[in-house]
């Protein structure tokens, strides 16, 4: 009947305008399929970039810490004194906080490159850093501790020193100052004056 056929020819319209709306729809997707990769491509090769330009940057301030850590004040022994060795020590401080970024930012990237397949740089020079300011730090705070804790030890009575305890820090405080002593950049005169105090002082 008429009626019959244009119920069908309406469902063929409808299953047409569907077919379209599917193929428009599936254009529009590969359309921002194509977009995002070029988008994920584009920020991939911007993060690269950006990375190395980066490393040479940590690089450098690296260079610069351990310069700062090489300074000759780190191994003279007038800076024991009370006002002097508060600057060292000041100064290691913000040192510190260098180092543990510099430290922090190596991983980093190592992270980044591994993720993004770039060539993983070798941050050795970190490593050596970490060494330097650990030498250089232990030495340092060790002194000042031990400075410290001479004070206590005169000014206590002699019946509740415990020798014992005093001992084994002594010995400590001696094997941190050859340690330190050995590592401390710079002459190998100024190495052997802080270990000799150090040792002159701890024994």
């Amino acid at each position: 009947t008429l009626q019959a056929q244009a119920k069908q020819a309406g469902e063929a319209r409808k299953a047409q305008d569907l077919v379209l709306d599917l193929m428009t729809a599936r254009k529009q997707l590969e359309a921002q399929v194509a977009l995002s990769q070029e988008s994920l491509e584009a920020s991939v090769s911007k993060f690269s970039k950006e990375l190395e330009q980066d490393v040479p940057v940590l690089k450098e301030n690296v260079r610069v810490q351990g310069e700062k850590l090489a300074d000759q004040k780190f191994g003279l022994t007038e800076n024991w004194d009370p006002t002097a060795r508060a600057a060292i020590l000041e100064e290691i401080d913000a040192i510190d906080a260098e180092v543990q970024q510099s430290m922090f930012d190596a991983e980093r990237y190592n992270r980044y490159q591994d993720k993004l397949k770039m060539d993983i740089t070798p941050f050795d020079d970190v490593e050596e850093l970490k060494i330097q300011f650990g030498s250089v730090s232990k030495l340092w705070r060790n002194i000042d501790k031990w400075e410290h804790q001479t004070v206590e030890w005169n000014e206590s009575q002699f019946g509740s020193i415990d020798v014992e305890t005093i001992t084994k820090d002594i010995q400590v405080y001696f094997k941190v100052a050859n340690q330190a002593a050995k590592q401390l950049a710079g002459n190998r005169s100024e190495e052997r004056r802080v270990g000799k105090e150090c040792r002159s002082r701890w024994s």
